[in-house]
């Protein structure tokens, strides 16, 4: 969406602060033996108590209020009986919705005790994104940051998964700009515009930059004993430092992503 009025702002913030906030808890539940179904439980009472909903439930019938996806798993993972174990790689993938208004943000961490390779990915995920951030600017090509985006994921010995990326977002989980590709692609001509809110995301993979949907119809997968990690956060493009609507204040994802950080 493109904001135009402060009231208009002030809601995308709180639903942000909302994401924030439930996202930091789903990744303080996320610990060895804990089923995602049960992680997905405690965020649909933390969503309610909030008077906030799952975005991806009320808009696409996903089953579940937060995907959960690990390993090779992008995204989209259905929340179910399957039981976290000590090593995973894991991706929690939050889309809200609070009074009319969207905000979207994910983080992938290992749980301990892990592997280098699950931590170096995780944590280089979370470092590009805050990188690109730092960057967005109005004007820019989007892809000036899709291009700094696997620039320092090849840097890093990643590819990124071009099936997957970005996108507008604010009075609906996905608006335009519908593609925010983690690539250059000269193809596409959009610009980061002052006062649009998006959602920032990418896609980092140890084999190569593809996936398809698995067996349960909605897991994107890539092959077996390949490792993806996730970074999202929904930002307002202004002049200067974009503002990041899902960072949190200090209970929330901030919070999160120094625990993590910490976990490593």
């Amino acid at each position: 969406m493109l904001i135009q009025k402060a009231s208009q702002l002030s809601s995308m913030r709180r639903v942000g602060a909302v994401a924030a906030e439930v996202l930091a808890e789903a990744l303080i539940l996320s610990r060895e033996g804990a089923t995602t179904g049960e992680i997905d439980q405690a965020v649909a009472a933390a969503l309610e108590d909030r008077g906030a909903r799952s975005a991806p439930r009320l808009v696409y019938d996903f089953p579940g209020s937060i995907c959960i996806s690990v390993n090779n798993e992008a995204a989209h993972g259905p929340p179910g009986p399957r039981r976290l174990s000590a090593g995973d790689l894991v991706n929690l993938d939050l889309a809200v919705e609070l009074d009319g208004y969207y905000a979207d943000c994910a983080l992938s961490f290992a749980l301990e005790p892990a592997g280098e390779a699950e931590q170096r990915i995780a944590s280089a995920a979370r470092d590009i994104l805050r990188l690109a951030l730092e960057k967005i600017r109005p004007g820019m090509r989007v892809g000036e940051v899709g291009g700094l985006i696997e620039k320092e994921a090849a840097s890093r010995g990643y590819a990124v998964l071009r099936d997957l990326g970005g996108h507008g977002v604010g009075r609906a989980p996905h608006e335009a700009p519908d593609h925010l590709e983690c690539y250059d692609n000269a193809e596409n001509p959009t610009l980061f515009e002052e006062g649009r809110v998006v959602a920032v995301e990418l896609f980092l993979s140890t084999l190569d930059g593809h996936c398809a949907v698995a067996e349960d119809g909605w897991t994107l997968a890539t092959r077996p004993g390949n490792l993806v990690a996730q970074a999202e956060h929904t930002i307002l493009v202004r002049r200067g430092p974009p503002e990041i609507l899902t960072l949190g204040a200090a209970t929330g994802l901030r919070s999160a992503f120094a625990a993590a950080a910490e976990a490593e």
